[in-house]
């Protein structure tokens, strides 16, 4: 994952992703059956920090998100 859209709920990936090109995925957790050991309960606090609109990897130069987001 190189970018995060928290605004319009979009990731920008590098790699093999399944589907057609330009074309709309559904991203979700792994199945998996059970963890050896639970994760802290609750993982994400929303209410405790501001998310920005937008989060980078850290060796991305920014792209324009006009270029890819079409309405």
């Amino acid at each position: 994952v190189y970018r995060i859209n928290h605004h319009y709920n979009v990731l920008f990936v590098k790699g093999c992703v399944p589907g057609a090109i330009n074309s709309i995925i559904r991203v979700s957790d792994a199945k998996r059956l059970a963890h050896k050991d639970c994760p802290p309960f609750p993982t994400n606090f929303e209410d405790t920090f501001k998310l920005s609109e937008e989060t980078y990897w850290e060796y991305l130069q920014p792209i324009h998100s006009e270029l890819y987001l079409n309405n």
